[in-house]
Parts: structure tokens; C-alpha cells; sequence
């Protein structure tokens, strides 16, 4: 129960990131829709837990045999020998990368039929993606699949985020000061005050996250994990099983990337 009280407070900021020609991170608004059964459609987040934490769940929900593929070689695996995936629930939190400042969610959106939960490695430029489908109203693991990353030869989101987020001289001279920073203050200890700050140089205290971020959660609803990126790119943070919930967001200037904005509501 706790995890899901958590994840409703992840998904009240995140939005839907489907590709399509104009955005990356596109959302719908409409309840989930009826599958071919009649019946109501699955809450993909709910899924996630659910299949994350039940073994027996999660055997049920897996398209055997699954295709597993890294880089040019595939191979499938047998429900016998599968082990079992605690996807992200065993994290600290999770992190989802947006391409715009203006996301909207609704926990009751429909997401359409396809979806990646992707873990993302800087270092080894490396990810790897979970393909779900929604067959009949339910979510199934359809294959996995492991493969490089081009970063190119510009400033790279994720690449500037693991040096940010890893290297605090680094990180003061990408934080376009004075910040806004905004931040939920404990008035009573039982009650929050919605509280705006300006931050300067000498107010800030390094972020350091996921160790440098040597890992990286995304989330796509589409079958497409490419981040695509814009001028302004978001990352939202989000506590499992604690209060984090964070937003730093970022802007690309002259041709590297900044922070002007953070948002801290963890309680």
C-alpha cells in the first residue's frame, strides 16, 4: 500500500513521453479505454508494481518463450528458466527525463498499447528496455532487449547529467544563479508551506545522485525509448518508499545545458 501511495505521488507530475513527428513525450488525457473484453484496461503503474513484486504475477505476465536481445545476438528464454525481475522497486528512487517543461499527468490517461521501462548506463553507453504490451485489456513483458547508445558529438543530456549530478565543481558552474528554488517548508510538523527561494552561489549545497549517476530509470509509452531532446529538459525524481520528490530543470544555452529551476516537494 505504501508503494502506491508513493507512486501517486510520482505520477501527479509525470507525464506520458510516446513519441510522435512533433514531441517525444506525448500524453493523452482520456480514461484508460475499454478492452475487447468490455472490462477496463490496467493502470500501467499499478502493473509495474505488481509485476515487479509477484513472482507468480510476474511468470503470468511474461510472453513465453521471451525474445532477449543483445545488440546483434538474440536468444529467448523458457518460463523454467526464467529469473525473477524486481525492475526498480528495490531503488531509492526512480528517475524519469522529460523534453519539456509542460507535462501534465492524469493517473487515469490512457496510454495506449505499448510501453518501455528502460534502465539507462552512461558509462558503458548502454541501455536496457523492457517491452510491455496491453493484450485484452492486460500488461505482458513481450522481450527485452540490450543495446548501445549513440550520444553524439554535442552535449548530451544524460552525459551532462552523470557529470552534474557527479562532480560538484562542475555543478556550480552549470547552475545559472540567482535559482529559483522551491520548496515545501515544515511550519507545525504536521502541515506544508508552499515556499519560493532565491537562491545565490554561496546558499547552494551539492546534489550528488545515484552515485553519480552510474544509472539512470526511464520511462517511454511508445515503443521508442530515444530521449529526445529540446532546449528544456526536465528530470523528475521520485522517492520509492520514502518522500522524495524532486524536479530539476534544465535549459540548454549556447550549446550546453543548465540548471534554472529546482523544484523540492519531499516530505
Amino acid at each position: 500500500m505504501i508503494k502506491y501511495l508513493i507512486l501517486l505521488g510520482f505520477i501527479a507530475l509525470i507525464s506520458c513521453s510516446s513519441r510522435t513527428n512533433q514531441s517525444d513525450n506525448q500524453v493523452a488525457t482520456k480514461d484508460s479505454l475499454p478492452s475487447e473484453s468490455g472490462t477496463k484496461s490496467e493502470k500501467l503503474f499499478d502493473f509495474y508494481y505488481k509485476f515487479a513484486s509477484d513472482k507468480s504475477y510476474q511468470l503470468d505476465r511474461i510472453e513465453f518463450p521471451l525474445t532477449i536481445q543483445n545488440a546483434d545476438k538474440a536468444s529467448i528464454i523458457n518460463k523454467t528458466d526464467w529469473e525473477h525481475d524486481y525492475l526498480f522497486i528495490n531503488l531509492e528512487y526512480i528517475t524519469h527525463i522529460f523534453n519539456s517543461f509542460n507535462k501534465t499527468f492524469d493517473y487515469n490517461a490512457e496510454f495506449g498499447d505499448k510501453a518501455i521501462f528502460s534502465w539507462i548506463y552512461p558509462d558503458k553507453q548502454e541501455k536496457k528496455d523492457y517491452y510491455f504490451r496491453l493484450t485484452n485489456g492486460k500488461w505482458y513483458l513481450n522481450k527485452i532487449i540490450t543495446d548501445k547508445i549513440d550520444f553524439g558529438n554535442s552535449e548530451n543530456f544524460v552525459l551532462f547529467l552523470k557529470q552534474f549530478m557527479s562532480d560538484s565543481v562542475f555543478q556550480m558552474s552549470r547552475i545559472k544563479f540567482p535559482l529559483k528554488y522551491k520548496t515545501l517548508y515544515d511550519s507545525d510538523e504536521e502541515s506544508f508551506l508552499d515556499t519560493t527561494l532565491i537562491l545565490n552561489q554561496s546558499d547552494w549545497r551539492f546534489n550528488y545522485l545515484y552515485y553519480g549517476l552510474k544509472q539512470l530509470t526511464n520511462f517511454s509509452y511508445s515503443w521508442s525509448s530515444e530521449i529526445v531532446e529540446n532546449d528544456e529538459m526536465l528530470l523528475f525524481v521520485s522517492g520509492v518508499e520514502n518522500g522524495i520528490y524532486i524536479q530539476y530543470f534544465f535549459k540548454r544555452i549556447d550549446n550546453k545545458w543548465y540548471l534554472i529551476k529546482k523544484n523540492d516537494e519531499s516530505t
